[in-house]
């Protein structure tokens, strides 16, 4: 015989819920702390696939530009590539924790949703766009 199990879930439970999976210290926190944009093991190069891959790399001169594309730099050689976007990576995750931790400390939160996009100011906004 089957047996229903029915148990009173309300709205702020739910709430709840999201906000410990989001948080830094939940699982999407703890994907993005030990998350990387690009690795290689041995001569294959693994990239997060919303990366153009095609406007970093210049066959002309073989380098590398800077990961983010509003710096205008270039980083030279593929091992420096991969450095620099995994250094962007963790540094928007801990401006985004730090941010959050701030907000459950009693300070503002700006959303990244109604003012994201690169070089918003908004916490993590670079990585999120």
């Amino acid at each position: 015989m089957f047996r229903k199990l029915y148990i009173d879930i309300t709205d702020d439970d739910v709430v709840r819920s999201y906000r410990d999976f989001a948080s830094p210290n939940g699982l999407i926190g703890n994907y993005l702390s030990h998350g990387l944009l690009a690795t290689r093991i041995g001569s294959a190069l693994f990239v997060h696939g919303a990366l153009p891959m095609s406007y970093f790399y210049d066959c002309k001169s073989s380098s590398f530009s800077y990961p983010t594309p509003w710096n205008g730099a270039t980083v030279g050689t593929l091992d420096n590539f991969i450095f620099e976007l995994n250094k962007f990576a963790r540094h928007q995750y801990e401006t985004w924790k730090d941010s959050i931790e701030k907000y459950l400390k009693g300070g503002p939160l700006q959303v990244w949703s109604t003012n994201g996009g690169y070089n918003s100011g908004i916490a993590g906004g670079d990585l999120v766009q």
